[in-house]
């Protein structure tokens, strides 16, 4: 009898001990997941050279009022942050690719990469100081 208790509690043991470390794994798979997904903040002449590459999605976050001052380039993908369907049409952008975000100084744009992080992208870089930083370097703007 008592090694029928002493083989009953060792099983129930091992059991408990084994369902701590699938816990902990799980835990740890999670947090690697979070530490992955986090917006890149860059300041102009990076953000430059890597949208420069060619790779990604430039996106502006801008008003049209905004974007009739200038933009990055013409290629940029433009989902004005105030219109009504801004999450609808920004959630329809390749969750595999880099996005590449900026506005005017930086808050708006800092909001959709946030917004985009929470949302399942992982690959979200933003323009620190926007607009403003990137013309107090001298850098250029494009006409539409």
């Amino acid at each position: 009898m008592k090694n029928l208790f002493f083989v009953l509690s060792l099983v129930l043991l091992l059991g408990g001990c084994s369902g701590a470390d699938q816990q902990q794994n799980n835990s740890q798979s999670t947090t690697k997941e979070s530490q992955q997904a986090r917006v890149i903040t860059l300041n102009s002449k990076d953000f430059q050279s890597k949208f420069q590459t060619g790779k990604g999605i430039l996106l502006d976050v801008r008003t049209p009022a905004e974007i009739n001052q200038g933009i990055l380039s013409k290629d940029a993908t433009v989902i004005d942050i105030y219109s009504s369907d801004f999450a609808k049409r920004v959630l329809e952008l390749p969750k595999d690719e880099e996005i590449y975000i900026y506005c005017s100084a930086g808050v708006r744009s800092e909001q959709a990469a946030n917004f985009l992080i929470e949302n399942g992208y992982t690959q979200v870089f933003h323009l620190r100081g926007g607009l403003g930083d990137w013309a107090r370097n001298g850098l250029p703007l494009e006409r539409l």
